[in-house]
């Protein structure tokens, strides 16, 4: 695979970086895709994916100062992750019953009188950061434990973007309803 990274890269130095990134950084991306993720092959996409980003220059990996680099690419695989997360969920028609997770029984007045669509849509109106928490609690039934750990925050953290999800979402949907 570094081959075809190495071929898509367009300068040398480009290359170099790819390469060292390769050799030095590959296994703890792998392990970073697996924490989030259940199998194997899952990970190995998500580090496939991580490098043809890079490689295609869809990254900022080759403008980031070498000490920051681990956190950014820990960054690109966690968004890789969230998205294969995702991906699952679709296929899997889950998103369908998303109106009848438990968000529903904390808000049942305010839901009976929304549309399915227009949820979603309040939900992916949200700040990336409180969409990947709601999406990770209510859609995949994750802990606040586990949800912490995959976002790498503190559960506090954790709850309080639930929470500001939920106000957030609440507030959408009265303010359609008015």
């Amino acid at each position: 695979m570094l081959s075809l990274y190495l071929a898509i890269a367009e300068t040398e130095s480009e290359r170099e970086l790819i390469e060292k990134l390769y050799r030095e950084k590959r296994q703890r991306m792998f392990a970073a895709a697996k924490r989030y993720l259940k199998t194997d092959e899952d990970a190995e996409d998500a580090v496939h994916e991580a490098f043809l980003r890079i490689a295609s220059g869809k990254t900022k990996i080759f403008e980031i100062v070498p000490n920051k680099i681990n956190r950014y690419l820990d960054i690109i695989i966690r968004n890789i992750c969230v998205d294969v997360i995702k991906e699952h969920v679709e296929k899997e028609e889950y998103l369908k019953d998303t109106v009848n997770m438990p968000i529903v029984s904390l808000e049942d007045t305010v839901l009976s009188d929304i549309s399915k669509d227009e949820l979603l849509k309040c939900v992916q109106r949200l700040p990336t950061s409180q969409r990947d928490a709601i999406y990770l609690k209510i859609v995949l039934e994750i802990s606040d434990k586990e949800g912490a750990r995959m976002l790498n925050i503190s559960e506090n953290a954790f709850r309080q973007r639930v929470f500001e999800a939920r106000k957030a979402i609440r507030s959408d949907i009265e303010k359609r309803n008015r």
